[in-house]
């Protein structure tokens, strides 16, 4: 216990923890805008096939050979909100759709807040298959926002994609996998932001036992003056590890809360 005392009062451990601290609560407190996308398997609904030569399908009088069914989920990952001042002019958020399906149908079936809403336009040409998303009104993608686009087409698809440029996020609209929805961060940087804070709140734990046994041996020793003195000490130096520990905790609280509960909207 000697040991372990002596090396907590070693201003170096103060420095690293300093550190540490200072640099998480940097980093995880960076106000940015993440914008995000996962696609699901496309679902097929109906299909003409050889073993029922007399179905006929018919989307708005015309006959197609299958109808599929997709979900696109779109949400902002950032602590930074995400408005239409955000959305580039010249390069909105837009679907990209493959070449060789035919857009059947296409409407926000879900968002993160009633409040919240979507507006889809079908701006596609002969060259591309492409369908524009715009936020209605004055609102903003908060932290974890966003919407369920579905899609019904026909052919075949190779994938849907999701671009635009938004201000403040240069790598555009990241792809994760529908899958990993609520799972999205980096394991390798979760498991050293996680075993970092852990490490500070174990130490501090530690400190804080130390300093405390310290106190109340020193009590039956101390003229009352310098009883006063020392308890004064003593309570800053508490305070300061209890501010070590909430910070801690917050880090340990913002970094894992995502992650846990995800997009709930979204499932």
């Amino acid at each position: 216990m000697h040991k372990l005392t002596n090396f907590l009062k070693n201003p170096m451990l103060g420095v690293v923890l300093g550190t540490i601290i200072a640099f998480s609560l940097y980093y995880y407190g960076k106000k940015e805008i993440q914008p995000r996308y996962a696609v699901g398997v496309p679902e097929l609904l109906a299909e003409v096939t050889e073993d029922a030569p007399k179905l006929r399908l018919l989307w708005d009088n015309v006959h197609i050979k299958n109808v599929y069914s997709v979900k696109i989920a779109i949400w902002n990952e950032g602590r930074q909100y995400l408005d239409n001042d955000a959305i580039s002019k010249t390069s909105p958020i837009r679907v990209i759709c493959p070449q060789q399906v035919e857009l059947l149908y296409h409407r926000f079936i879900k968002t993160s807040r009633s409040e919240l809403e979507f507006r889809v336009t079908d701006i596609s040409s002969e060259e591309e298959k492409i369908l524009k998303i715009e936020l209605v009104g004055d609102e903003a993608l908060e932290r974890g926002d966003g919407g369920i686009l579905k899609l019904l087409f026909s052919g075949k698809c190779n994938g849907f994609e999701v671009v635009g440029r938004i201000k403040g996020a240069k790598a555009g609209f990241e792809r994760i996998e529908w899958k990993d929805i609520a799972f999205r961060k980096s394991k390798t940087k979760l498991a050293l932001a996680t075993f970092s804070q852990v490490l500070v709140i174990v130490l501090s734990c530690a400190f804080l036992f130390s300093r405390v046994s310290r106190m109340r041996v020193s009590e039956a020793n101390l003229v009352h003056a310098n009883l006063v003195h020392a308890n004064l000490v003593h309570a800053i130096f508490i305070g300061v590890w209890a501010a070590v520990l909430v910070s801690s905790g917050y880090v340990l609280y913002i970094t894992w809360w995502p992650l846990l509960f995800g997009l709930p909207w979204a499932v």
